[in-house]
């Protein structure tokens, strides 16, 4: 079964992430114990590409803050849901 892809442009680059409600349970089950700045770290890193990632190290905290709910928009989750 093929995951459905979020993707989203920053400046003239793009990011492809699985849709975020479709991120793995293995994902969520190793970043659970973590305070929230690590689970985000960790969400990215074991969900995005190279490329992607390449992208995301430019961002500022407020373009990465946009992304995330852009993100979980776009799956139909609210924050705090996650």
């Amino acid at each position: 079964m093929a995951l459905e892809k979020f993707h989203y442009e920053h400046g003239n680059k793009k990011i492809s992430l699985p849709k975020f409600n479709q991120l793995p349970f293995g994902t969520m089950r190793k970043i659970r114990r973590e305070s929230m700045e690590e689970q985000m770290f960790l969400m990215f890193e074991l969900a995005a590409d190279e490329k992607s990632l390449a992208v995301l190290d430019t961002m500022t905290m407020d373009e990465i803050n946009d992304l995330v709910i852009a993100w979980q928009d776009d799956s139909g989750i609210t924050q705090g849901e996650s």
